[in-house]
């Protein structure tokens, strides 16, 4: 898995089409299938006589060393590329999705005097009342945009209005159980505030009801009776008094705290960019904090809203910046692709020993000691692995047991079973699609 892994990061990250190892003496590039081939053991490397333990961590040291320090690259990309991902534009074919800020700033038509920053900038402050909002206007709306952003706040604030209208009984209901749950001390001041008497008591139950005097359950359920019937009524008054005196409050302080013409009634402005389905940028200007009313609303109407300050200056730093992490990332790619490559040689140089190992200690517990078999590489075209295994069964099998051979038939069955070892090699995964 690991070797599969580092062969992605390679291919991933780089331009190349093929790995090559760079042997450890010479520093001459070898092709991984040459080296494959003509395999031999690096006994300076892995020492054959050490116990088997001690071997297996020398491999299991190799990926660990390995893995600690690709993953610093790796982090480091990674961090680099979310970085700029978040400073890069989002593209499309309209502006109804994509991102038209640069359009703006290169324009030739449009400068900081169309907005209103050129407006305020006397002042040497930007607006806290006002802003600016660019609304993308489809071909169909063109013509009655006017019109259309005088009524839109009004049509909007009247459909919110009506809704909450009709939830104000159950706004009330919701504020009593917040005042069921409220400490004893604020629920007697809010009620008191109310000129609400307290809340009913309810009566305990009764420990062994069933086995209590006749008279005793009926006194019991009585004064159940009468509970539910005071709190029935507790309730539907504790209700109206919120209604009326929280709930309404609140909501005629609410739309008392509006501004009711938030989008300022002059002639929208033209930014003269279109796209090739002619839909346009036009700017607003807006009430500040009720921005995002306005946006909820244009929105509704079938617009594409958002808010925008004019900052040429801060607009090209940011360029500078993100073409800064564009080569800081190219840079890192380069980098981990460079590590990567010489990782993978370390790996795989790992792997293919083990293997060995893996095949020599199966031949042994398969054949016996002493050892009496042949290991080789077999590397078959893509597609073909079944056939040369089938072939080499015919083979080599004896010819009574060959019906005790193949592939495995069912899913209890561990693996596929064959008159000699076969010890699977996956990777390099880039040569099966290279030609002999």
């Amino acid at each position: 898995m690991a070797c599969k892994k580092y062969e992605k990061i390679c291919f991933d990250n780089g331009s190349v089409d093929k790995l090559e190892m760079v042997d450890d003496m010479s520093g001459k590039p070898e092709d991984y299938k040459q080296y494959i081939k003509t395999f031999k053991w690096n006994q300076r490397k892995y020492n054959q006589k050490q116990p088997l333990k001690e071997l297996c961590d020398a491999f299991l040291k190799t990926l660990q060393t390995n893995d600690a320090h690709i993953k610093k690259f790796v982090d480091e990309l990674s961090g680099k590329k979310s970085k700029l991902q978040m400073m890069t534009k989002k593209e499309g074919n309209t502006l109804m999705v994509r991102d038209y800020t640069d359009d703006i700033y290169t324009s030739n038509k449009l400068s900081i005097q169309n907005f209103l920053e050129g407006k305020t900038q006397k002042y040497g402050s930007a607006s806290e009342v006002f802003a600016n909002m660019l609304i993308v206007v489809p071909k169909t709306k063109l013509h009655g945009l006017a019109d259309d952003l005088k009524l839109a706040m009004s049509d909007y604030y009247k459909t919110i209005d009506e809704s909450e209208d009709k939830r104000i009984t159950d706004m009330a209901r919701l504020k009593l159980q917040e005042v069921r749950d409220m400490p004893e001390a604020d629920r007697k001041e809010f009620l008191s505030h109310l000129k609400l008497a307290a809340m009913p008591v309810e009566p305990k139950d009764l420990e062994d009801f069933k086995n209590q005097p006749k008279e005793v359950q009926e006194e019991h359920n009585s004064q159940k009776e009468k509970y539910r019937k005071d709190n029935e009524a507790w309730e539907k008054l504790a209700v109206a008094q919120i209604e009326a005196h929280v709930i309404m409050a609140q909501l005629k302080e609410k739309r008392a705290q509006r501004m009711p013409y938030c989008i300022v009634p002059d002639a929208p402005f033209d930014c003269e960019i279109k796209d090739k389905e002619n839909n346009s940028v036009y700017r607003i200007i807006v009430y500040k904090p009720q921005a995002e009313d306005v946006i909820k609303a244009l929105r509704k109407r079938g617009y594409t809203p958002r808010l925008f300050a004019y900052n040429k200056t801060a607009w090209e730093e940011e360029n500078k910046e993100r073409s800064l992490l564009s080569e800081q990332v190219q840079n890192a790619t380069t980098q981990l692709n460079k590590v990567a490559v010489a990782a993978y040689q370390q790996l795989f140089t790992a792997l293919i020993h083990l293997k060995v190992v893996r095949a020599y200690i199966d031949g042994v517990l398969r054949f016996g000691i002493p050892p009496k078999f042949f290991i080789g590489v077999v590397m078959p075209r893509k597609g073909a692995e079944r056939t040369v295994l089938t072939d080499m069964m015919n083979v080599l099998a004896d010819e009574k047991l060959k019906d005790m051979y193949g592939e495995k038939q069912d899913a209890q069955e561990s693996e596929d079973y064959w008159p000699f070892v076969c010890v699977h090699l996956t990777s390099p995964n880039f040569m099966h699609g290279q030609k002999e």
